[in-house]
């Protein structure tokens, strides 16, 4: 997606909003907020009916930098690897707009030749940028972007000749990474934001028969594998949406689509925030709509880039304003029942949650992304707040190697001090307020990055029930386990 300067054209609506948040010890300043977890309730899934659990797969990234040698394999650049160890994404998507693009010109470009009939993968960069990448063993989802140029007509459009080659050339990545290199990537994505271009955005149909011709002579290399696309550039289109799954629909595997929620620098926080934790989830919604127009087969649902705007640079993205939106654009993404989900990215100058090559300093959302991959795996708990457009809520019933735990993440999106009050309905005994053998953690995030808050003051106040004050523009993840 990054450079990929035609995804600026899609909108996502906008709504309310408000600011981030952490903790202090003063009075508060606005009314107080309560918060209730029902440990007897858990969430359904909307798409499944299932109940609702969340897994490695809601909390991930895009590579952008994983293409490039040296940067994310062994040996390579340790500000990098240290940092994405850290938010420990249990999904790498790896997307670069220019994947298909001469490997010889361009450092993340993977294919040689592109131009000229005799087009390969570059398999010795392939090889060296992946190897022992990302060594906490994330599920992968690989994006092939779009096509080699020598396969294109003069618009850019893969040549109606040429489809069967070019599922045969996806179908050799499988073979260079899953048996050659034996990576055994499950998650593959076919093309990238093609609704965007003019020659495809009203043929979206054509985009499903290039995806389903792929996808067979992928299947012919690897039969394990999960095949999906097409990573929609406007998720609020069903017309093109239908389009492309009335043909794609026998093959696919999973749909994947993209948010963006502005292209203004002047709009709001509120809105931003609104957008988030309203409207993101919501993408989710109409992709399943239109799918089960087409087929009742269970399909997996992934919004595999979301960020606030796009048309960067926008310094809300690099600092507390995107912690605040990547954790309320998560919750909104995991309640609509999306299978996962990849924030737009890893580490960039202006996106990433790590800053840029080759310090890749952290940003405030880099601990959002740690946090919550470090705690929230599991029953999604019901929790509410008396004031959403001031405290968010969002709780995890865990369980990890036969330890229950629970985690809370608490947003204040407003520019001011909450006064909040913890009620827990119906509560397992090493979580009742005041049990003994507790053992509590409680971390917050800001505009200066993270902290934790020793557990014998305000963390154990949270657990009796008093009121806690949540200081404007912060996040609290609060864990509490039997000890």
């Amino acid at each position: 997606m990054f450079l990929n300067f035609s995804f600026f054209r899609r909108f996502l609506p906008l709504c309310l909003g408000s600011f981030l948040l952490i903790i202090f010890s003063q009075p508060a300043l606005s009314e107080e907020v309560g918060i209730s977890v029902n440990w007897s309730q858990q969430l359904t899934n909307p798409i499944t009916s299932k109940p609702l659990v969340s897994t490695p797969l809601h909390f991930g990234l895009n590579s952008y930098q994983g293409n490039i040698p040296g940067i994310a394999n062994v040996g390579g650049n340790t500000n990098y690897r240290n940092g994405v160890n850290a938010m420990r994404p249990g999904l790498i998507r790896y997307h670069y707009a220019g994947q298909m693009k001469d490997s010889t010109t361009d450092k993340r470009g993977w294919v040689k030749n592109p131009n000229s009939a005799n087009f390969s993968w570059d398999v010795e960069k392939i090889t060296a940028a992946m190897n022992g990448a990302y060594p906490h063993s994330p599920a992968i989802m690989m994006n092939l972007v779009n096509f080699p140029a020598y396969l294109t007509d003069s618009s850019g459009a893969l040549k109606p000749s040429e489809y069967k080659r070019y599922g045969q050339f996806c179908a050799e990545l499988v073979r260079i990474l899953n048996i050659q290199l034996q990576k055994k990537i499950k998650y593959w994505e076919v093309t990238n934001e093609l609704d965007s271009k003019p020659y495809y955005r009203n043929n979206m149909a054509e985009v499903g028969k290039i995806f389903a011709i792929a996808a067979r002579e992928m299947r012919k290399v690897d039969p394990t594998i999960k095949i999906g696309g097409p990573a929609f550039a406007q998720s609020y289109t069903p017309a093109r949406i239908e389009a492309f799954v009335s043909t794609a629909f026998p093959e696919l595997d999973f749909i994947s689509y993209h948010t963006y929620s502005t292209g203004s620098k002047t709009n709001n926080t509120t809105d931003i925030w609104n957008s988030a934790q309203k409207t993101v989830g919501a993408a989710t919604n109409y992709m399943r709509n239109s799918v089960k127009k087409f087929t009742a087969k269970p399909i997996e649902y992934f919004h595999n880039e979301y960020n606030i705007s796009w048309s960067p640079p926008d310094q809300r993205m690099t600092n507390h304003v995107s912690a605040i939106f990547d954790a309320l654009a998560a919750r909104s993404i995991l309640y609509a029942g999306a299978t996962g989900a990849t924030a737009w990215n890893e580490a960039d100058g202006w996106y990433g949650k790590l800053g840029a090559s080759p310090s890749f300093p952290r940003r405030p959302a880099s601990w959002v992304f740690e946090y919550l991959n470090q705690g929230f795996y599991g029953k999604v708990l019901e929790s509410t707040s008396t004031n959403s457009s001031a405290l968010v809520p969002l709780a995890v019933l865990g369980e990890s190697d036969g330890q229950k735990s629970l985690s809370l993440m608490l947003v204040n999106r407003s520019s001011v001090n909450v006064s909040a009050r913890l009620k827990m309905i119906a509560p397992q005994s090493w979580a009742l307020p005041g049990a003994s053998g507790q053992k509590i953690q409680l971390y917050k995030v800001n505009q200066n990055g993270s902290s934790s808050v020793a557990s014998s003051t305000l963390p154990s106040s949270i657990i009796r029930g008093q009121a806690f004050t949540v200081e404007p523009n912060s996040i609290l993840f609060l864990t509490v386990k039997p000890n």
